[in-house]
């Protein structure tokens, strides 16, 4: 772990600044991040931005709308996701996921966690928007309630946390086939 008082940011880092910087936090998280995904994906392949570095880009990209109301995992996801070529919407609960639903019609691809707060859980909008798009495709975590896929309906998929960003991006491209 980075002490704060060592923490600043960069030109292309989002991070606030802090007084006497040293090292940027997000960035040696990205870097970590990115190796992580560079060493484990068989999905992804690797293409090369502007400046001649490489990056992951998704075989299909995607808009994916991720429900989570952990906020430090729905920004890691949001991270990823956009770094492989994504288009990442968020939400912190069911409530605000539908919101963004119905602003959006272009959403692929629903990621919610099973248990959040607010008048539904993940399993309870992941049936209210398949009822609204039946050809969505949907991706249901949690660490507490283990779903059987094969109880899933079509076009859905569960995956156990913790997972890996490569099994994510792994199961986004096999529902937008």
């Amino acid at each position: 772990m980075v002490p704060a008082a060592s923490v600043r940011s960069n030109a292309n880092c989002r991070e606030p600044q802090a007084q006497s910087a040293s090292i940027c936090g997000r960035c040696i998280f990205h870097r970590f991040l990115h190796w992580n995904l560079l060493a484990r994906t068989t999905i992804t392949e690797i293409g090369f931005d502007e400046r001649g570095r490489s990056q992951m880009v998704a075989l299909n990209s995607a808009v994916v709308l991720i429900v989570e109301d952990e906020p430090l995992i729905r920004f890691n996801v949001l991270d990823v996701l956009e770094e492989v070529g994504h288009v990442a919407l968020e939400a912190a609960n069911a409530d605000e996921a539908m919101v963004v639903l119905k602003g959006r019609q272009d959403v692929d691809i629903l990621f919610t966690d099973v248990n959040m707060a607010g008048t539904m859980d993940g399993i309870q909008l992941a049936k209210r928007v398949r009822a609204m798009r039946p050809n969505i495709g949907i991706i249901i975590t949690s660490g507490m309630v283990r779903l059987d896929p094969m109880a899933l309906p079509a076009n859905t998929a569960f995956l156990p946390k913790p997972y890996m960003h490569d099994a994510l991006i792994s199961t986004i491209d096999s529902l937008m086939t």
